[in-house]
C-alpha cells in the first residue's frame, strides 16, 4: 500500500505542481474544476446515492455553480463565500467533538449531505483560484498552501507512527493521535519559517502569519476528520478507487477543502494579499 501511495504521488505531484506554477489562472480553473467534479461524483456516493443518474445530475449542478461563481472570484465578492465556508467548518468541528464525546455518529441525511458538498467543494475551488490569480506571487501562495497541508500530513504520519500514544478521535479515525498532530504542526512551523520570508518580502515572519499557518494545518486535519465521519456514516472505507494506494479524489483533497478557504480568509484579514 505504501509503495503504491509513493508511486502515485510521484506521478501526480509534478503534474499538479507544474500546472499551478506555469499555467494561467483560467487553465488552472479548468484543471482544478475537473478534480472538484471527480470529488463531487464521489461525494454523491458518500451521501448515499449510488445511481449514475444521481451522480451525473449532482456533478452537473456543481459544474453550473462553478461557471456562475467564477466571475465572482474577486476580493469584494469572495467574502460571502469565505464566511459561509468558515461557518461550515466551525459546525463541522462541533459535530466532530460531539461525535467523539457521545461515541456515536450523526444519522445519515442524504439531502443534507449533498448540500454540505456544495459548501465543501465550491469555496475551496474559488479560494485556490483567488490565490492563484493574485498579481504578485499568486501561484507561489497556492504552492505554499499545498506545502503546509502535505507537510502537516507527512509530519503527522511519521510522528504518529513513532510516538503516537494518545488518540485524537478514536471514535472517528482511530489511526490519528495527538502526538501525530503535534509532529505535523512542528514540521509546518519549520516550513513556515523557511518559506514565508520569501512570500512576504520580510526577513522577520510575523506572529500572526505563523499562527495562520498553524491554524491552516490544524484545519486540514479537521477536513480529514470530517470526511472520515461521512465515510463512517455511509459505511465506506474510501471515497473511491481512482488513485492506486490513495483511494478516491476526496480522500486526497479532504484536507485541502477545509484549509483553502481558511487560509485565504486569513490572508485577507491580515492584509497580506489585497
Amino acid at each position: 500500500m505504501l509503495k503504491q501511495r509513493i508511486i502515485t504521488a510521484l506521478i501526480l505531484a509534478p503534474l499538479v505542481l507544474g500546472s499551478i506554477y506555469y499555467l494561467s489562472t483560467p487553465a488552472v480553473a479548468v484543471i482544478l474544476g475537473l478534480i472538484i467534479l471527480i470529488g463531487a461524483w464521489e461525494w454523491v456516493g458518500l451521501s448515499g446515492f449510488e445511481s449514475a443518474q444521481s451522480k451525473i445530475i449532482y456533478t452537473g449542478v456543481i459544474t453550473a455553480l462553478m461557471f456562475v461563481s467564477y466571475p465572482l472570484i474577486t476580493q469584494s465578492s469572495m467574502n460571502l463565500f469565505l464566511i459561509a465556508a468558515c461557518l461550515w467548518w466551525l459546525i463541522a468541528l462541533i459535530i466532530i467533538i460531539s461525535s467523539q464525546i457521545k461515541g456515536s455518529l450523526p444519522r445519515q441525511n442524504r439531502l443534507l449531505f449533498l448540500i454540505i458538498g456544495f459548501v465543501v467543494l465550491i469555496p475551496a475551488w474559488m479560494s485556490l483560484l483567488f490565490l492563484h490569480g493574485h498579481p504578485e506571487l499568486g501561484p507561489e501562495w497556492v504552492l505554499f498552501l499545498l506545502a503546509l497541508i502535505w507537510t502537516a500530513d507527512i509530519g503527522a504520519y511519521f510522528a504518529g507512527r513513532a510516538l503516537g500514544r494518545h488518540k485524537l478521535a478514536d471514535k472517528i479515525s482511530p489511526g490519528k493521535s495527538w502526538e501525530g498532530v503535534l509532529g505535523g504542526l512542528f514540521a509546518v512551523l519549520i516550513i513556515t519559517m523557511l518559506i514565508l520570508p520569501y512570500l512576504t518580502h520580510s526577513e522577520k515572519v510575523s506572529t500572526a502569519m505563523i499562527l495562520l499557518c498553524l491554524v491552516t494545518a490544524m484545519v486540514s486535519v479537521l477536513g480529514d476528520l470530517t470526511e472520515s465521519v461521512v465515510k463512517r456514516i455511509s459505511g465506506k472505507k474510501d471515497s473511491g478507487n481512482i488513485l492506486p494506494g490513495h483511494g478516491g479524489v476526496m480522500d486526497r483533497i479532504d484536507s485541502l477543502t477545509a484549509a483553502a478557504p481558511i487560509f485565504t480568509a486569513g490572508l485577507i484579514v491580515l492584509g497580506t494579499i489585497v
